[in-house]
């Protein structure tokens, strides 16, 4: 199907076959609505799984990652031959319980954390270069996230938010 709207017209059309298993549809997010997943959970829909990527909203990941990460860092979890931990979680999402697939490698964290101090390195680098001109940064949201900026009569002066940027070391080489 083409369109996520058809989504419930193709669950009632599956009725007339007999099934004795469920059938996985495989999507891509687009078709990931609150309407489509609730439908997908109802009783008729129980003959059906959805398989698909979440769009999940940084708060939900967060959520996710604070009250699973114990669980996933376990030695049963560990995927034997890889660096990588991984399991099965339900949660909510879009106001529906779901099974999340999470996984966490010890890998590619490093890697990210050097990626995330490579830009915060960058962004301190764009300041100074602007705290030398005397530039206004009132429409500079990309700084405001890792950084505390106040802006004053001579300029600005500028601030790393530690807690902001140890909340996105936390979640590194997480996957979800």
């Amino acid at each position: 199907i083409t369109d996520k709207t058809y989504f419930s017209f193709l669950l009632r059309d599956f009725p007339f076959i007999s099934l004795n298993n469920s059938i996985n549809l495989v999507t891509d997010q687009g078709f990931v609505t609150q309407d489509n997943l609730a439908e997908v959970s109802n009783e008729e829909g129980q003959k059906f799984g959805l398989l698909c990527p979440l769009p999940l909203y940084w708060n939900d990941a967060k959520r996710i990652l604070e009250n699973h990460t114990a669980l996933i860092k376990q030695d049963a979890n560990y995927i034997k031959g890889t660096s990588t931990f991984g399991c099965s979680v339900i949660d909510t999402v879009m106001g529906q319980p779901v099974k999340i697939y999470v996984y966490y490698n010890m890998g590619k964290a490093p890697y990210e954390i050097v990626q995330f101090y490579e830009k915060i390195s960058r962004m301190e680098e764009e300041l100074e270069e602007l705290k030398k001109l005397k530039y206004s940064l009132l429409d500079r949201k990309k700084y405001r996230k890792y950084f505390d900026i106040k802006i004053n009569e001579d300029g600005f002066t500028y601030e790393k938010k530690s807690e902001a940027i140890d909340e996105y070391l936390r979640n590194c080489g997480f996957l979800i």
